[in-house]
């Protein structure tokens, strides 16, 4: 009796001491909440420059008319004030205009300074709505898999991923990459080197334009020291700049 009761208190003794197993709990996510922004491009480091556009493009027929067409001054989009790289334009990696991210549990909004575009990833498990009206930036849906933000988007209204008809930079020699509504867009987003850099890392998939789908990745160093500004295009309108001239009023 001895023995059994000296055995009961010595368990007790064990669990006491022990405690229960801790419950297990959800993996942080990174931190993508801030401001970035990418390098002029002599200055990039090797281990980041972004990866250019295929070519030449494997355009489908329907692909090559399109090229021609946004490499057509007369229908830049840019002049009018319009978004014209669609939801890739938003994460546009370039030293001109700083990106900010804003992460919430359910939400994650993307800024981008120029034309001050903004896209909205959904991430409390909805789906893509059934009758998905078009728009410049169409609809994006993400979740976590692991430390990386997968990001897909669809519902967008056709356009040029680098451009239309502007004449001031130099990649306008190369070849306008169209997109068109059937566009499906899928990104993955994560922090390297210790949370400096922000990697995105895209598939296009059209097969209404190209062949085959093609990956991009883009790079972004954090710039805390910037903030977001205001940008109005329609009150700093350049058309002479951005390569159209509109014919004078009589």
């Amino acid at each position: 009796m001895k023995l059994a009761f000296a055995a009961a208190a010595a368990s007790i003794a064990v669990l006491a001491v022990s405690g229960p197993a801790p419950a297990k709990t959800a993996a942080r996510k990174p931190d993508l909440t801030g401001v970035w922004i990418g390098w002029e491009k002599e200055d990039t480091p090797a281990q980041y420059r972004n990866t250019p556009y295929p070519n030449p493009p494997s355009f489908t027929a329907e692909g090559r008319k399109w090229s021609q067409y946004w490499g057509d001054p007369a229908h830049n989009l840019g002049v009018q004030c319009i978004p014209w790289g669609g939801p890739a334009g938003v994460t546009l990696s370039t030293s001109l205009f700083p990106m900010e991210i804003i992460q919430k549990d359910k939400q994650v909004t993307i800024i981008n300074e120029f034309l001050s575009q903004t896209r909205r990833v959904y991430l409390d498990g909805r789906g893509h709505p059934q009758h998905l009206e078009k728009t410049w930036f169409g609809h994006s849906i993400g979740h976590w898999q692991g430390d990386t933000l997968v990001i897909d988007t669809i519902g967008v209204h056709h356009g040029p991923l680098n451009g239309s008809g502007t004449t001031v930079v130099s990649a306008d020699a190369e070849p306008r990459m169209p997109y068109s509504e059937s566009l499906r867009l899928t990104e993955r987003l994560r922090v390297i080197d210790g949370g400096k850099i922000l990697q995105d890392v895209l598939t296009i998939d059209d097969p209404a334009i190209y062949t085959q789908p093609f990956q991009q990745t883009r790079y972004w160093r954090r710039a805390p020291e910037l903030d977001i500004l205001e940008y109005v295009c329609s009150e700093n309108r350049r058309p002479a700049d951005e390569g159209f001239d509109p014919p004078a009023p009589k």
